[in-house]
């Protein structure tokens, strides 16, 4: 009977220790601030990726993306992500695609974005679709939470 009084009493006694936690311990959420984007031609056919101007393989080319953000808090002890603060994405192409795609026209449907490492990268974009070996130049567009547009081009690249 003491037993069960004793560990009665310790659970009441964790709950309620539980349930006190100081919010207040708690950091701060930082919104990162965008202040531009890189974008990189990566050759994805060997071992490793590399950022290359070189003519590419279609099938092994990819756009890498870098953020910009302000240095505020980039020696502190703050992680956050700045993805949460991208509102859109958008790739363009200088030359025609086809008759589905004219030169200017948004082509992000032939990409697949994925995750891309290691920093300063922030993620890439990978060319799913055929298209016709060519020299191309791309644009990203990335609008932010606040409406506000950043936008870079890659080198002239050839993709065979």
């Amino acid at each position: 009977m003491k037993l069960k009084l004793y560990l009665l009493i310790s659970i009441v006694f964790i709950l309620n220790i539980a349930m006190k936690c100081d919010e207040k311990d708690a950091e701060e959420t930082i919104p990162p601030k965008l202040i531009g984007i890189e974008i990189y031609n990566v050759n994805n056919e060997g071992k490793n990726p590399i950022v290359s101007d070189e003519p590419i393989k279609k099938e092994a080319y990819i756009i890498a993306i870098s953020y910009l953000e302000e240095d505020e808090y980039t020696h502190a002890d703050y992680y956050y992500n700045i993805t949460g603060s991208i509102k859109s994405e958008r790739i363009y192409c200088n030359v025609d695609i086809g008759t589905e795609y004219p030169a200017g026209s948004e082509i992000s449907k032939l990409f697949s974005k994925i995750i891309f490492g290691p920093k300063p990268y922030s993620h890439a974009f990978v060319l799913r679709k055929s298209i016709p070996a060519d020299t191309y130049i791309f644009k990203v567009v990335v609008t932010d939470n606040e409406d506000k547009i950043f936008e870079a081009s890659t080198n002239p690249i050839e993709l065979y």
